[in-house]
């Protein structure tokens, strides 16, 4: 049974296979963009190849992205805790 669909029940044991190991990380994926109502959407593609410059913008929407992700295995690690 995964995580959620034991909503609204309550075990004496759970169990969570992998706890001990850090989420898979996504590639890096060729272009990231974020709607945000006061922005708009800001789009960043990947920086070529042989750039020697990297791309900020790209930088800053893969720390939110990565952000994101943290908050979203700490809400699945609480949602896990509290079955």
């Amino acid at each position: 049974m995964t995580i959620h669909k034991a909503k609204g029940l309550e075990f004496d044991t759970v169990i969570l296979p992998g706890l001990g190991h850090p989420p898979r990380r996504s590639d890096k994926p060729l272009m990231r963009w974020l709607e945000s109502p006061p922005w708009g959407l800001l789009m960043a593609p990947i920086e070529s190849q042989g750039a020697k410059d990297k791309n900020p913008l790209f930088d800053l929407l893969g720390r939110i992205e990565q952000d994101k992700e943290d908050l979203e295995v700490t809400r699945l690690l609480y949602v896990a805790a509290t079955r």
